[in-house]
């Protein structure tokens, strides 16, 4: 019986691993008919059944699980986590407290307490209990209580935010690179009409802890608002250094190189993202206009009779490939784009 366990047990987690949660529920199903009281093989069906969306099984195999092993943490944790999903608030503090019970040293489930406790507005208890393992010497993550700390106090009320804000240094006094806070406080700072303060926070975080793309992402966004567009960038590269695939990245990147007036630069970058999106028409029709302004009039005017009618870049594009034919001294060329732009979309008094 035991080989036969471990043969549906192995084929159950290589089918998980596969991300075949049919396959492995079913063979997980077979190693409980050969080992009916493992704890372990129920919370992998569980597990299981979780990425199916079969919540109500998910659950009943957790319970099944603590029946054999009442002190089975995981188990209890999973099945707390799917009573919060389905908002049972009280079942599910009641099997968080029941972990610490098992395991005082544990502040993993005290932490879901807090956090049920702040989405059922008791905002006063939940504070105490976050305050709790701040201050608990044991604890190995104080920053993360307080963190939730001052989230819950902005969200008890917006102007607790000196308090919150307090909260939220705590937690970088205690771990200088907890990015959640840092990123807190910086929001905090913008809507309190702070920003530099929020600049001069993800700038010194960069140079002492960095680079992060998740901080380069908040630094970018407030240069391009200042308009310090080499500082953007410089952000931005990050960015594209932790993901070269990200389109939206390397656009936004060449349309500071625009603006910047470094045009063959930014052609080169536009050229870039339209091979990974070739059907960009915004990429397509500011690549034309680009090739424009360094006056090779061909290479825009291929690039903007590429632009679709249902693209809002239709128009301006139409009206840029004539401008272009006028310019080269073919007026009837000018004169038959138009027609032509009329024809296919006629909705534009532009034209």
């Amino acid at each position: 019986l035991r080989a036969k366990a471990d043969f549906h047990f192995t084929l159950a987690e290589s089918y998980s691993l596969e991300g075949e949660s049919p396959k492995a529920i079913e063979e997980y199903k077979l190693t409980l008919v050969y080992d009916p009281n493992s704890a372990q093989v129920r919370l992998r069906l569980a597990a299981e059944f979780v990425k199916s969306g079969l919540i109500s099984e998910a659950v009943e195999q957790c319970k099944a699980a603590l029946e054999v092993d009442p002190k089975h943490q995981d188990a209890r944790l999973l099945l707390g986590g799917l009573y919060s999903a389905m908002r049972m608030y009280d079942d599910a503090i009641a099997q968080y407290r029941q972990v610490v019970i098992n395991e005082p040293e544990n502040f993993e489930a005290p932490l879901f307490i807090g956090a049920i406790l702040a989405e059922q507005k008791k905002y006063k208890e939940s504070i105490e209990q976050f305050e709790k393992l701040a201050v608990n010497k044991d604890n190995p993550n104080p920053q993360i209580a307080w963190y939730y700390i001052g989230r819950i106090k902005l969200e008890e009320n917006p102007k607790n935010s000196a308090k919150a804000e307090a909260a939220f240094k705590s937690a970088l006094a205690v771990r200088p690179a907890y990015t959640e806070a840092l990123v807190a406080l910086g929001s905090l700072y913008e809507a309190s009409e702070r920003k530099p303060l929020a600049v001069a926070l993800y700038r010194d975080f960069q140079e002492k802890h960095g680079p992060s793309s998740q901080i380069a992402e908040e630094l970018s966004r407030l240069y391009v608002e200042l308009k310090d567009y080499s500082k953007a960038y410089e952000q931005f590269a990050i960015m594209e250094a932790s993901d070269r695939t990200d389109v939206n990245v390397k656009a936004k990147m060449a349309f500071i190189l625009i603006e910047q007036q470094r045009f063959p630069e930014a052609i080169e970058r536009l050229e870039a993202v339209l091979a990974l999106e070739p059907a960009s028409d915004k990429i397509r029709f500011y690549l034309g206009a680009v090739f424009e302004e360094v006056k090779d009039f061909k290479a825009a005017m291929k690039h903007f009779e590429k632009v679709p009618v249902g693209s809002s870049y239709f128009k301006e594009a139409v009206i840029h490939t004539a401008y272009l034919h006028k310019l080269d001294g073919n007026y009837d060329k000018a004169i038959a784009t138009i027609e032509d732009g009329i024809k296919k979309d006629n909705d534009q008094p532009q034209f």
